[in-house]
């Protein structure tokens, strides 16, 4: 380690794959201040077993998965499983200062809701220089979400500790974009809580608690950056605070007997995510969504039919459409452009059982399984990352100009060549919208 200037070493046996590492900090350790013998083999002084990264993953990540397992070193590896490198704590500790990580290390730091509403306020900036340095928008939502969830963590800690443990086993869960782990920097709460069914006797407590319990944290994340759902879907509204039978209960009657514009308002929850408590209740409701689901055929049509109410903004000669008036003239709704997209991989994934809520990874699981094209998965991946690309620019424009940021983009600030994209992109959408016209018609299969 001398020689080379490094201040670790792997530890392996001849051609086979490293068994464990050894570091300065070991040697000192187990060595020099343990009184191990300088003859005692390498084998019984490593640490073991070795714990891998991918060359993929951000900084971030790295940082955390050290924070998390207590360790100062981590293998990277390539996407072939070759080791390319071994980084440590120190090389990361400047970098990671200013980044998400020291947000999260922040927030999980907080002892109020005050000093995590201080740390979110430098998320803009964040992201902003993220976007600017060219990072992937998959890299960008991960880490808002990472933020997000780690927030929510830790304001219910704060409400536990304030009105007690829970009466039952319970999980918050989040809806929608967050759900799905696509939070841009426009977005309220979408989030409901469910918990396990109780004895007659005790369900009015219960009930009281989780409401009360449900309150301080929805009233929390809506001081610290995360405001009320304008459609008051939060735990905190009763109807979505509900024990697991009657949740089951809710998406039985929305498979059964809903139209498009019923499912307009539920499409959200069915994209939801456990952020907190014990994940056997949301897998429990899961596998009965699955089960309700299958072969209904009807279902699947009224899914695909409240997809198609969103429009492309595209018009008859394959031109950009933007708003003519109205309180955003001159713009298209990016937002809108992008949900048939999330619709069509929505409902792909119920059809076939997929455990995954992100978008592209409902994109993914479905060609793995070749019930998507190459071609197509290509075309639908390619659109998705562009537009989210796109979205994220316009936000931190807003930002920088001291606006409010939002999903209406002016068609003046796209360059020619963007314009040219953009029509691409629409086009294939609008063929995505045509095969979601067929759903229920005939078998969902590509």
């Amino acid at each position: 380690m001398t020689d080379a200037g490094k201040s670790s070493i792997l530890v392996c046996r001849e051609s086979e794959a490293p068994r464990g590492i050894i570091t300065d900090a070991l040697l000192r350790e187990r060595v020099l201040v343990g009184n191990i013998p300088a003859e005692t083999p390498v084998c019984e002084v490593m640490s073991s077993p070795l714990i891998y990264i991918e060359d993929s993953a951000l900084i971030f990540e790295a940082v955390l998965m050290l924070h998390e397992r207590g360790i100062k070193h981590l293998v990277v590896r390539d996407s072939s499983g070759n080791i390319v490198s071994v980084i440590s704590n120190e090389e990361l500790l400047d970098v990671h200062r200013y980044s998400a990580t020291f947000m999260i290390e922040q927030v999980r730091n907080s002892t109020t809701a005050q000093e995590i509403e201080q740390s979110l306020k430098r998320l803009p900036r964040i992201v902003k220089a993220l976007t600017d340095s060219g990072a992937h928008a998959r890299n960008i939502t991960r880490i808002i979400t990472t933020i997000s969830d780690t927030v929510l963590g830790k304001l219910i800690e704060f409400a536990i500790e304030e009105i007690g443990e829970p009466p039952a086993r319970f999980a918050f869960i989040s809806l929608g974009s967050e759900g799905r782990e696509e939070q841009t920097l426009v977005t309220d709460q979408d989030n409901a809580l469910i918990f396990e069914d109780v004895a007659p006797d005790e369900s009015a407590a219960v009930h009281a608690y989780f409401q009360s319990f449900s309150i301080k944290v929805c009233s929390w994340l809506d001081q610290v950056g995360y405001d009320f759902c304008k459609g008051n879907v939060m735990a905190m509204n009763p109807d979505w605070c509900q024990p697991i039978t009657i949740w089951q209960s809710y998406f039985s009657q929305w498979i059964a007997d809903s139209r498009p514009e019923d499912l307009m308002e539920v499409s959200i929850f069915f994209d939801f995510r456990c952020l907190y408590g014990d994940t056997r209740l949301p897998d429990q409701l899961r596998g009965h969504i699955r089960n309700k689901a299958e072969n209904q055929k009807a279902f699947f049509y009224q899914m695909a039919q409240n997809s198609l109410l969103f429009k492309v903004p595209i018009d008859f000669f394959g031109n950009i459409a933007v708003e003519s008036g109205g309180a955003h003239p001159n713009t298209f709704n990016i937002k809108h452009a992008m949900a048939q997209i999330v619709s069509f991989a929505r409902i792909y994934a119920i059809y076939y059982s997929l455990e995954s809520t992100n978008t592209l990874q409902r994109i993914d699981k479905l060609q793995e399984k070749n019930i998507l094209k190459n071609e197509i998965h290509e075309e639908i991946v390619e659109a998705y990352n562009y537009l989210m690309q796109l979205r994220f620019r316009h936000q931190v424009s807003r930002i920088d100009s001291g606006a409010e940021p939002d999903n209406h983009v002016t068609i003046n600030e796209l360059t020619h060549m963007e314009k040219e994209m953009l029509e691409k992109i629409f086009s294939h959408i609008n063929q995505l919208r045509k095969r979601l016209s067929l759903v229920g018609h005939n078998e969902i299969y590509f």
